[in-house]
């Protein structure tokens, strides 16, 4: 099924947020870790929710590229 051009764009838009927040967090946990300080509930909490975006990048990934046009006729 052809990918509309919104989706594309879409698509890429999430992508590079999802990819900024990667970069912050991991910036996150490099500066904890040269620091010597313990994670706290906060980096937990991101690291939960940066898997949870990437979980959402797949599904927007996949659900697009299941969908199929419809004619606006059809709806």
């Amino acid at each position: 099924m052809p990918v509309t051009s919104r989706g594309r764009e879409m698509i890429c838009i999430v992508s590079v947020l999802v990819g900024l927040a990667l970069i912050s967090v991991i910036l996150r946990v490099f500066a904890r870790l040269k620091r010597r300080v313990g994670f706290g509930m906060d980096d937990y909490l991101c690291f939960i929710s940066i898997a949870l975006l990437v979980a959402m990048l797949v599904e927007l990934i996949l659900c697009e590229s299941c969908t199929r046009q419809i004619p606006m006729n059809e709806c």
